[in-house]
């Protein structure tokens, strides 16, 4: 269904929806990327950093990286 054709109430259903979906996948690539930084893989994958390895093989801003590999880094500890 377009989004244009929603109700007002469908509408927010599904925004709130979306969030979930939204911190169950950042959760879910935190702890990947805890993983990843814990067993060392971005030097083995050519890369000076997690921080390089996210804003080069995963594309991410550089924000983003930072928002991302801090904290993965911060729950490992």
């Amino acid at each position: 269904m377009a989004i244009r054709n929603l109700s007002d109430d469908e509408l927010r259903q599904a925004l709130r929806k979306l969030v979930a979906a939204e911190r169950e996948l950042i959760g879910d690539l935190l702890r990947h990327l805890m993983e990843a930084d814990a067993r060392r893989l971005a030097g083995i994958w050519g890369f000076d950093s997690l921080f390089s390895y996210c804003t080069t093989e995963l594309r991410v801003s550089e924000g983003a990286a930072y928002k991302r590999s801090n904290p993965a880094r911060a729950a490992a500890r």
